[in-house]
């Protein structure tokens, strides 16, 4: 693990100001953890993790489901499969089936035949509508990436997802109305994260070093990854707002404007 010293930036009360200083106020705008020679760790429940400076102009690597995208997992889906709760959805369904599929190890019949410990019958058909269904951009990504698009920001795509991000892309229109680009998506590139390839195969499809590369995730563990990897930054993903809040230090404080929208 990469090891940090925490700085604590705070943010004006001053709207006028749109600006981050270092002023005293009530509430911690975001930390940011730079490389240190002590062995002093960066706590797991920070959002913003920031490594070496960096000159170079930032891009963004961004995650899709639970980011930009509502995850159908966590939305229905063990109904779905006729069960009333998650916890005996879980305990039905084969653990490695899902990853095997992301990392491109399994097709669509593979899936379906190994989906669950009983191998009872798995309607893809059915289950690839209800994906449709229940994708959807959650609330202020559009206008994120509007404002993204707006002041020229590259967003790659990096997804731990099989081949049905095309679905995805199909309900939503990631690339197509936002111009991001699916620059990554595991099922084709045989990694997934917080696996450092991962990270690295991004970085090398974009032609950016890692040095210059911020990701927005969801999850703590894949921010922790990105850093390891030599990411400049990683934010992780509550809301729109707050992403909002925690990009600007990495791409300009233009994103503030966005918050009141």
């Amino acid at each position: 693990m990469i090891e940090y010293r925490n700085l604590l930036i705070w943010s004006s009360v001053s709207k006028a100001m749109n600006t981050l200083t270092f002023g005293l106020t009530t509430k911690p705008l975001l930390r940011i953890c730079e490389p240190s020679t002590t062995r002093t760790v960066c706590p797991s429940h920070l959002t913003v993790r920031m490594s070496e400076p960096n000159n170079g102009r930032s891009v963004l690597i961004c995650d899709v489901l639970d980011t930009l995208v509502a995850d159908p997992f966590s939305r229905g889906m063990h109904t779905h499969f006729g069960f009333s709760t998650m916890k005996e959805f879980l305990a039905a369904k084969t653990p490695h089936a899902w990853i095997k599929f992301e990392l491109g190890e399994y097709d669509e019949a593979t899936l379906a035949a190994d989906f669950f410990k009983d191998k009872r019958h798995v309607d893809i058909d059915a289950f690839k509508k209800f994906l449709l269904d229940t994708y959807r951009l959650l609330p202020g990504v559009a206008e994120l990436l509007k404002d993204l698009r707006a002041h020229d920001v590259p967003v790659h795509l990096c997804s731990n997802y099989g081949p049905w991000h095309m679905l995805i892309e199909q309900v939503v229109g990631l690339q197509r109305d936002y111009g991001t680009q699916w620059t990554f998506v595991s099922s084709q590139q045989g990694a997934r994260k917080p696996h450092r390839d991962a990270y690295e195969r991004v970085a090398k499809i974009a032609q950016v070093p890692p040095s210059q590369c911020v990701l927005l995730d969801d999850r703590g563990h894949n921010c922790d990854g990105a850093l390891v990897a030599g990411y400049r930054g990683a934010v992780r993903f509550d809301n729109a707002a707050q992403a909002r809040m925690e990009l600007a230090p990495f791409f300009g404080d233009w994103l503030l404007d966005g918050i009141s929208k």
